[in-house]
């Protein structure tokens, strides 16, 4: 399906990123993995390269930092030659209350989840313009695009505005036969579940989900596979909801305030 297609994929090093990686192995795609940790990059690209035969290289960049996202992906053109998807996942998700939010929290959260979209986007669609072909699929979320979210204020806002982004870029690259669309998914498993804590928060969130369970990240990365893919191909500016179906619930009690007890922030990727 991605056979001698090259996919630029941020976030690589762990959650939905990881999983996109694998995914797009599997379809014979060669890629540029993108992420702020260059060990947990390294492992994911000795894995594939066991596994798969495609050619993968990685650079590590914080997306919020216009520059260095600049040269990583300027560095898998060098490679390539080419770049034709980008499958784009790199966010953060603290939670405070709005009376708790910090106003550092709130500029870090936007910083990386929106203007790093910003700056990741101008960075690639010079060479997809050149070459006037492309595929972007952004990683965003219900949060803020379908529903609000308590004590996600920051991460809610960050996502709506990445999906006003993408509807943006969809028009502005069309011309170029370039297509944007972006990923909406609910609560993803991207996390061990270790700890009595954790496997509390796991169960009062499925438990009000009509599946009674989370989205696994496979689940994430074969629908954003289906975006990149020709199978999608009049689909444009487009979010695609992976929710279970919890956004067609009538009254959608989305996090129980149990929930909210929990301070700080949810569980990290391995």
């Amino acid at each position: 399906m991605l056979e001698k297609k090259v996919a630029v994929i941020t976030g690589a090093g762990s959650g939905i990123g990881r999983s996109v990686a694998t995914v797009f192995a599997e379809q014979k795609a060669n890629m540029l993995l993108i992420g702020r940790d260059e060990e947990k990059l390294k492992r994911v690209q000795t894995e594939i390269q066991r596994n798969h035969k495609v050619d993968v290289i990685i650079a590590s960049a914080d997306v919020g930092n216009s520059s260095a996202i600049k040269k990583a992906i300027e560095k898998g053109h060098h490679h390539f030659g080419s770049l034709d998807i980008l499958s784009h996942n790199a966010a953060i998700f603290p939670r405070s209350l709005l009376t708790d939010l910090q106003e550092a929290e709130w500029n870090d959260v936007l910083r990386i989840n929106l203007s790093g979209t910003l700056y990741t986007l101008q960075a690639i669609q010079p060479f997809m313009i050149e070459q006037k072909s492309g595929n972007i699929v952004l990683t965003s979320s219900v949060a803020g695009t379908v529903f609000g979210l308590p004590a996600m204020a920051s991460y809610a806002a960050s996502k709506a505005g990445l999906d006003g982004l993408m509807k943006t870029a969809a028009l502005e690259l069309s011309p170029y036969h370039i297509r944007v669309n972006s990923v909406c998914p609910s609560a993803t498993l991207t996390f061990e579940v270790d700890t009595p804590e954790k496997q509390e928060i796991v169960n009062r969130v499925a438990a009000v989900n009509p599946l009674k369970r989370w989205a696994t990240p496979r689940e994430v990365a074969t629908s954003i596979l289906f975006l990149a893919s020709d199978l999608s191909s009049y689909i444009n500016g487009h979010c695609l909801v992976i929710d279970g179906g919890q956004s067609a619930l009538a009254e959608p009690h989305h996090i129980s305030p149990e929930y909210l007890e929990n301070h700080g922030t949810r569980p990290k990727s391995p």
